[in-house]
């Protein structure tokens, strides 16, 4: 199963701009195929974000489909924000700022 990056605060999912397989721009959740590989990655990925390493977000594992979902709702569109519910569903708000 995929690892993605939660806020552990909010509960929202890391969504960023992405090069897909067929080097295609997009926007949606960053994911790891497996635990070791996000491990590993996770350093140089959270600097390449601006993101400080004493940050709020960890790193969970999804099902898949919950991944697809998860990109679904954040519609190629950086105005959007996902986050997962009390049961892991997941769902987006535009972001208003």
């Amino acid at each position: 199963m995929p690892f993605v990056l939660q806020h552990a605060e909010s509960n929202q999912i890391f969504s960023c701009s992405l090069i897909n397989g067929y080097d295609l721009p997009y926007y949606g959740v960053k994911s790891w195929e497996d635990e070791d590989t996000a491990n590993a990655e996770l350093p140089s990925f959270l600097i390449a974000q601006h993101i400080d390493m004493d940050n709020p977000w960890k790193l969970i594992e999804l099902e898949e489909h919950i991944l697809k979902l998860c990109n679904v709702k954040a519609k190629n569109d950086s105005h959007y924000l996902i986050f997962l519910d009390a049961s892991g569903r997941p769902y987006a708000t535009r972001d208003s700022s």
